[in-house]
């Protein structure tokens, strides 16, 4: 059984009355949390984690997806402009690209995604960040027909055609499969059956 060796949140910033990005990372810091996810390649949040050592994992948003899955160029501009500004000293260490699309209806999205993570990629490669920035994208639960027992596993026939696109592109460039797993809501659904450790 493998543990896990770092605890790691999301960071949203679709709310009101916030606080300021270096007092996150403070509070962050003291909790000892050691990998954030943030929804976009906000300048101040990507400043306010330089040096910190914690390992952040930024968006692409959906909407950005199909253009760069049509064109290289714009692929490299946004790891040009958003990232590698803020590379090493931000420790960026994963780019997920948009969120959840395979349990969405964008058919246009779904067939865009493994390409722009593709063409994200080879941005990387091209200015030497491949070795450290891994490209995946952020998957429901609901991708998975079956989930019991995890050896039975298996996708929804609709996600099925795009998952072995994924993971094709996964093990060639030894990126991780992401899910949002959101436990709160099944213990919410049902705390009986749910034992939290």
């Amino acid at each position: 059984m493998r543990q896990a060796t770092a605890l790691g949140i999301n960071y949203g910033q679709v709310a009101n009355n916030l606080p300021p990005p270096a007092q996150v990372v403070q509070l962050l810091s003291s909790l000892r949390i050691g990998k954030v996810r943030i929804y976009d390649v906000n300048p101040q949040v990507l400043t306010a984690f330089a040096g910190t050592g914690i390992e952040l994992v930024v968006t692409v948003p959906d909407d950005l997806v199909p253009g760069m899955a049509s064109s290289a160029s714009q692929a490299l501009q946004w790891v040009s402009a958003s990232l590698r500004p803020y590379f090493p000293a931000t420790r960026v260490t994963g780019i997920a690209v948009g969120n959840e699309v395979f349990t969405g209806d964008d058919e246009q999205l779904k067939a865009s995604l493994v390409p722009a993570m593709r063409n994200l990629h080879a941005a990387l490669a091209q200015l030497g960040m491949d070795a450290y920035v891994r490209v995946s994208t952020a998957n429901s639960l609901a991708v998975l027909a079956t989930s019991y027992p995890p050896s039975q596993g298996v996708f929804t026939q609709a996600a099925a055609p795009y998952m072995a696109q994924l993971l094709r592109f996964l093990a060639e460039t030894s990126s991780p499969f992401w899910v949002n797993a959101y436990p709160y809501f099944a213990y919410k659904d049902d705390p009986t059956k749910c034992v939290l450790h």
